[in-house]
């Protein structure tokens, strides 16, 4: 059986908790936030009794009716939970910082009143469980992917996942997939769909591919294509992008798309073969199957 591990995440609030417990679920950790701490107990016990090996439970100052019973879960969890691995994380940033990313969502601090004296309070409030945290970070200056790799060396998950980049051939006519941060249109190079004897046939088809590439433009079109997703993956996932969604289309999502699909797979999963691999290369032809 893997080992049990137990991440509390707390800290000020705007001090970045919901991306760290973001971050534990794209690890394979259960995530539960603001769950009241006399439902902590509960928790564990279902996880116990299922195969949640790995939980990560995110707490702040409305955790608990008063935070003397908030700072006396924290404290005790450890002797409380033998059987998990736990980490007490504390999550801070100087008030500067989260005044600024409070402007920025537009969100209220849940303690209400001005932000400022918010922030005061709950610093006060706060000072008990950030003296009993196993680790406090400070994230005022630092960035998604700084944040991300530290939380991994705490938390011992470095390396397990890989980044994934998803290929998806799409029709326009049936909608731009809503979670691409790429969209390529292969609309301008000469349609298949109007040669008789290729109609039939998908993207997939050799002699398809053929026809397409038979056009310089065509040829032109993949080689750029290339050089910009070699240049642009790699930044994505440096900024901390554990996803990145590259989305080809053309009228009906069955030839264009589906050649320029294909052959972007082939040259991305190219560069990670050979012990090179920085993210995993996934294909879906998301309209191939579709009929006009």
């Amino acid at each position: 059986m893997p080992e049990r591990k137990l991440v509390i995440v707390s800290g000020m609030s705007g001090a970045g908790r919901s991306q760290v417990l973001n971050m534990l679920e794209d690890a394979g950790f259960y995530c539960v936030d603001n769950i009241p701490v006399e439902l902590l107990g509960t928790l564990l016990e279902v996880c116990r009794e299922s195969s949640r090996s790995r939980v990560g439970v995110g707490m702040d100052v409305r955790s608990a009716a008063n935070v003397e019973d908030l700072a006396g879960v924290y404290r005790s969890l450890p002797e409380r939970v033998r059987e998990y691995s736990v980490l007490r994380l504390f999550l801070d940033a100087d008030d500067r910082t989260l005044i600024n990313r409070f402007s920025e969502t537009r969100r209220r601090h849940p303690l209400g009143g001005s932000l400022p004296s918010a922030l005061r309070r709950e610093r006060r409030l706060l000072e008990p469980i950030r003296s009993e945290s196993d680790a406090i970070i400070s994230t005022s200056a630092m960035t998604l992917a700084e944040l991300k790799a530290q939380v991994a060396q705490l938390v011992g998950v470095g390396g397990r996942n890989l980044p994934v980049v998803s290929v998806v051939s799409f029709g326009f006519k049936n909608g731009v997939p809503i979670n691409a941060d790429f969209v390529f249109d292969t609309r301008f190079l000469p349609n298949p769909n109007y040669i008789e004897r290729l109609r039939p046939l998908t993207g997939k088809a050799a002699v398809v591919r053929r026809y397409v590439l038979r056009f310089a433009a065509a040829r032109e079109y993949r080689k750029r294509l290339f050089a910009l997703m070699d240049f642009a993956a790699p930044l994505f996932f440096a900024e901390g992008k554990s996803y990145v969604t590259i989305a080809i289309g053309c009228t009906g999502g069955r030839h264009r798309s589906v050649v320029f699909a294909e052959l972007l797979y082939r040259h991305l999963r190219s560069i990670c073969s050979g012990g090179r691999r920085v993210f995993d290369v996934k294909l879906v032809h998301r309209d191939i199957e579709r009929h006009a």
